[in-house]
């Protein structure tokens, strides 16, 4: 009984490890895209997580960027909510910024 795993290469597994890091911030990553000095990323909030917000970039500046959104007034178990998604948000850029064409492998997220 042969018992080895297929091999992944180190790509495949920063490609892997940015994904599953993505699910547990409250986004799910729907396509990676290698293109010639850029790495093209689509990414939306999980609806399970409130109050997470959009992230987009701008490929002007090549920076990623966190929605804000305004919610009028709220209670403080909300605010604390807010205050956790622009935080998970952050997190996810930090992430992102490491993705480049020579760290990950393309992807697109089956349904």
């Amino acid at each position: 009984m042969n018992t080895k795993e297929a091999e992944c290469s180190v790509e495949e597994e920063n490609t892997e490890r940015l994904i599953g890091r993505a699910n547990r911030l409250g986004y799910t990553i729907t396509s990676i895209e290698i293109e010639p000095g850029r790495v093209a990323i689509s990414i939306v909030p999980s609806p399970l997580f409130p109050y997470t917000p959009e992230l987009d970039r701008d490929f002007e500046t090549d920076q990623w960027r966190v929605q804000t959104t305004a919610y009028g007034a709220l209670n403080l178990d909300n605010i604390e909510q807010v205050t956790e998604g622009y935080g998970r948000a952050a997190a996810m850029v930090r992430e992102l910024e490491h993705a480049t064409p020579v760290n990950v492998v393309n992807y697109h997220l089956t349904r």
